[in-house]
């Protein structure tokens, strides 16, 4: 057995994103920003970005679209959660909803941001589209867990 300075570093993302609903004329939209900068310049992403050390999710989604939109939000409870294993990536997903359409302030990392139905967003980026996956699996209705024996 490997000792602490010679076990391989693993490191574990962790990222909230926020996913501001809003409803017109019956149809959910989504808000979405366009990335100027690489990685995936021109794909547009959902609100939200890495947890800082020591942070809560909570803090770190309410600062993060604050950053990236000039929008306060009060994020609530978590809708869904994902981890992409590849990566060892987890994402704490919100869900924040609007009556009107706010006046959007994007950061300069963004070319400009849009609101899209959840089902047709326009080249969405990887983490967008895990997001994505995530919420549609959120809608379903959950399956309760149950013990199938013991472990002896």
């Amino acid at each position: 057995m490997a000792d602490a300075s010679t076990a391989p570093a693993y490191h574990v993302a962790h990222e909230v994103l926020s996913v501001v609903f809003r409803v017109s004329e019956g149809t959910v939209e989504v808000l979405l920003w366009q990335r100027a900068l690489a990685p995936d310049q021109g794909a547009w992403s959902l609100p939200g970005g890495l947890i800082d050390a020591g942070e809560q999710p909570q803090d770190a989604v309410v600062r993060e679209v604050r950053e990236e939109t000039g929008l306060d939000i009060e994020p609530g409870s978590v809708m869904a959660t994902d981890f992409d294993p590849e990566i060892r990536h987890v994402d704490v997903i919100f869900r924040v909803v609007c009556d009107e359409r706010p006046e959007v302030e994007v950061a300069s990392e963004a070319l400009e941001s849009g609101w899209f139905a959840l089902d047709e967003l326009p080249h969405p980026d990887k983490s967008t589209r895990r997001i994505q996956r995530a919420v549609r699996l959120a809608r379903q209705p959950s399956s309760v867990g149950r013990v199938v024996g013991r472990g002896d």
